[in-house]
């Protein structure tokens, strides 16, 4: 498919999502958290068009412009749907961790690593938000901004997407029984990554951070592990 049209695609995509967005703010005055949260989700599921670009440069430019967007926006509030009262940068360096994503997965041609990076970072944070504010009752000494609930559920988001993405993305060295191995491990590594970001700061951490370890697993470390075919 042509990259100009994948392009368009993928700004109308974006921009259905902070409508959508931005009608939930509307009606949940109370709960801001919920339209951030919804648009975080929502737009890590960018990612199912990448593999379809052709050009580094088109790859690179929905998140590019996402970068100085979300940059003005912090400053004059272009987008509150999105944005938090505390002058937080989760949302540049979540745009960031995409182009970093998805520009070394395109070079490298690694399509694991940015769609372990981001779906971890768009389903795994984002619902780990949602679900601990709803039903996390108790902190964690190491971390009190963050649940032990929010923290499972970084960790099976993790193994789910790492061990599908495998399934999609499947390196003919790898058995099962290495698949599940490697998801498990990236689910183990996942929330203590997770955990060390603050002020936004795990919107790079978490996608880079779980993105790298996986997809090292998987390309270079196969053959160590203990089980085989």
């Amino acid at each position: 498919m042509n990259n100009l049209y994948l392009l368009l695609i993928s700004f109308a995509y974006v921009l259905v999502v902070l409508v959508i967005g931005s009608v939930i703010a509307r009606k949940q005055k109370k709960n801001s958290e919920l339209s951030r949260k919804v648009i975080h989700i929502l737009v890590g599921n960018w990612v199912f068009i990448t593999p379809f670009f052709t050009e580094l440069w088109a790859v690179l430019a929905v998140p590019l412009a996402f970068v100085f967007i979300n940059t003005i926006s912090l400053k004059v509030k272009l987008i509150p749907a999105m944005e938090r009262n505390d002058n937080s940068l989760g949302t540049v360096y979540y745009a960031i961790s995409l182009v970093v994503l998805s520009g070394v997965s395109f070079i490298l041609k690694w399509p694991q690593l940015v769609f372990i990076g981001v779906l971890v970072l768009a389903y795994g944070d984002g619902l780990a938000a949602l679900i601990g504010q709803k039903y996390g009752k108790k902190s964690l000494v190491i971390a009190p901004s963050k649940t032990l609930t929010g923290s499972l559920t970084v960790l099976v988001v993790a193994f789910v997407v790492t061990l599908m993405t495998q399934l999609i993305f499947p390196v003919s060295s790898l058995s099962i029984w290495n698949m599940l191995l490697i998801a498990l491990l990236t689910a183990l590594f996942a929330p203590i990554i997770e955990l060390a970001g603050t002020k936004g700061c795990d919107n790079l951490s978490l996608p880079i951070g779980t993105g790298l370890f996986a997809t090292i697993l998987i390309h270079y470390y196969s053959n160590s592990l203990i089980f085989y075919t």
